[in-house]
């Protein structure tokens, strides 16, 4: 699952943060995920607790949370979410989903979130012209550790 090599990425780049910085262990750690990436937050939070074990990270309080994402488009100006759109896209371009080895179907855009700009065009005006507003994928937002 793509949200376990994610998990791994993080335990693994603080890891090293803590380790160089010779810090005995990480009390918390606060972890964003954009909704276009659509990354299940229970996996994520399993995935670290059971990749940290026996390394400094180890009990830590894990947060994650979601932050909506939001598109603006630059012809017109129209502010929408990744939420408004999201059944949409599903039901357009359900013959793009990437099946995984667990027989799991997602929105290619999982895997590949810069793809939104391919599979939609604004609500309003249609314009393939648009940015991307806030968050993306997954960011490391705090961590906090033990000296």
């Amino acid at each position: 699952m793509h949200e376990w090599s994610l998990a791994q990425a993080i335990v693994e780049s603080i890891t090293e943060a803590v380790n160089k910085k010779n810090s005995k262990r990480v009390k918390s750690l606060e972890v964003e995920i954009g909704s276009l990436a659509m990354l299940d937050k229970d996996i994520i939070v399993e995935a670290i607790k059971i990749l940290s074990e026996g390394t400094k990270l180890e009990g830590a309080e894990i947060k994650v949370h979601e932050e909506e994402t939001k598109f603006r488009c630059k012809k017109c100006g129209k502010i929408w979410s990744f939420s408004e759109v999201k059944e949409e896209l599903e039901k357009n371009w359900e013959d793009t989903k990437i099946k995984d080895e667990y027989g799991t179907q997602d929105l290619s855009i999982h895997y590949f979130p810069e793809l939104v700009f391919t599979m939609m065009s604004c609500p309003s005006c249609g314009s393939k012209d648009f940015e991307i507003l806030g968050s993306k994928e997954i960011t490391i937002r705090n961590v906090v550790i033990e000296v």
